[in-house]
């Protein structure tokens, strides 16, 4: 699974590994992407009636992709099979095709939701906490021996988020995943605001 969405987008959302269904389908646009949706819906003001129009609207304006390409199962044993946390050795097997994804979209910003995500990212294990007010920056070796900065937004698991099922906590995830996105579509919003003539 290598990426859905906009290969022009101003933001690249880094998530931990893909879903079952994400994984069979080779896209994030399945129906696992409806609590995003409805959080990018919320953030934005979406007028959108339908969560179908709202996700065509989300995936106009990022670009999606994983900390693994593919899913990580159990191999052997009784729980064969089923899906499980990939391992940092993963991670940065997948690291190769996530900075080709980088570079290629070249967003002015990247949100990491999730500890696989902010590992993928910074090539790191530990060590960088994922509040949503957290605004970091990777340097990223290029392709030409100069590395590209990016700045890099951390915020709670996705997944995670969605199943706390915190909406009326300001302190829960699912507030730190809509204050994310809400900080990222205003900084987003204001460079372009700056760079138009």
């Amino acid at each position: 699974m290598f990426g859905t969405g906009n290969p022009n987008a101003k933001i690249l959302i880094v998530t931990d590994p893909p879903s079952s269904s994400q994984d069979k389908a080779g896209t994030h646009a399945t129906r696992d992407v409806r609590w995003l949706t409805s959080m990018f819906k919320k953030v934005t003001k979406g007028r959108s009636k339908s969560l179908e129009a709202s996700a065509e609207q989300l995936f106009n304006r990022v670009f999606i992709v994983s900390a693994t390409m593919c899913l990580p199962v159990h191999i052997e044993g009784e729980h064969a099979g089923q899906e499980r946390a990939p391992s940092y050795k993963e991670i940065k097997a997948c690291s190769p095709r996530l900075t080709e994804t980088i570079y290629a979209v070249d967003p002015l910003l990247i949100i990491c939701f999730g500890s696989h995500a902010r590992a993928a990212v910074f090539a790191k294990r530990t060590g960088l906490d994922t509040k949503a007010e957290r605004l970091e920056y990777v340097d990223i070796p290029g392709k030409f021996g100069i590395d590209v900065r990016y700045s890099v937004l951390l915020a709670p698991s996705l997944s995670v988020a969605e199943d706390a099922g915190d909406y009326h906590y300001k302190n829960g995830k699912t507030a730190a995943v809509q204050r994310a996105l809400t900080k990222a579509f205003t900084l987003v919003d204001a460079v372009m605001k700056e760079d138009t003539p």
